[in-house]
């Protein structure tokens, strides 16, 4: 119990510090505000106005109109604020920190944890990120949580738990682009694990299955948008490629 209590307070002190750096003369540091923030900001204004809007489209940039509706509820909550619009990324990189400590304990055990917590807590991308009123920080919060949902339902086999696991991963398409590579990143993970170690396909085939329909059905009513049309899919993707930045060199 004793040990329970320190791992606790050794926790609470590093969430503390990632909250710290995350806010600390946060109306300097960025200074003002950048145009991806005011224009998602815009779409979300737009809604409050009753613009018509369905939440599994796409608005400015290929961003998925959901994130549009969490600004909403952000403004509702706070008003029509600086501090609302920093609160959209605050609030997901807080929970990414949160999040990082159970799903390295279940891999890893508590030092290394403790480790990667920290690391993350003062990642310098992850702060500047953080401080960004944007939706770049919260891919990687749906990854942590749909794995650790996922480690968890692997050890355990509750068919709720790969359930909430593909929930979460699909949510996070309605996040930021790069939550395709999240879903990557994970495809590749339990593809490892099917290869490589012996009986696991036969042992979670009915559970990866459950998440697997959970991923498909939250995110199919982007999908059906992308699928109508396919410039909102491909058309931010291209203009950040690398390989405009070479033909134009």
């Amino acid at each position: 119990r004793r040990h329970l209590v320190w791992e606790a307070l050794g926790v609470t002190a590093l969430i503390a510090l990632a909250v710290f750096l995350r806010v600390y003369r946060l109306r300097s540091m960025p200074p003002g505000i950048f145009v991806d923030e005011t224009n998602a900001a815009l779409d979300a204004i737009r809604l409050l106005e009753g613009r018509p809007d369905s939440p599994f489209g796409t608005g400015w940039f290929e961003t998925p109109t959901m994130y549009a509706f969490y600004l909403v509820g952000l403004f509702k909550l706070l008003g029509t604020t600086f501090t609302a619009l920093k609160a959209a990324s605050l609030l997901p990189a807080v929970l990414t920190v949160v999040a990082m400590y159970p799903l390295a304990r279940l891999l890893f055990g508590v030092p290394t944890a403790m480790a990667a917590t920290f690391l993350l807590a003062v990642s310098r991308w992850h702060i500047t990120m953080s401080r960004w009123g944007w939706n770049e920080v919260a891919p990687l919060l749906f990854m942590i949580a749909a794995l650790y949902v996922l480690q968890r339902a692997l050890r355990d086999r509750r068919a709720s738990d790969f359930a909430f696991g593909g929930l979460l991963l699909g949510l996070g398409h309605y996040t930021y682009l790069a939550s395709r590579l999240v879903t990557l990143t994970v495809v590749l993970y339990v593809l490892y694990r099917l290869l490589f170690e012996r009986d696991f396909a036969r042992r979670t085939w009915r559970g990866l299955l459950v998440f697997v329909l959970l991923y498909g059905v939250t995110f199919a009513p982007l999908l059906v948008t992308y699928a109508r049309n396919p410039f909102s899919f491909t058309n931010r993707s291209q203009q950040v490629s690398i390989l405009v930045d070479m033909q134009a060199a």
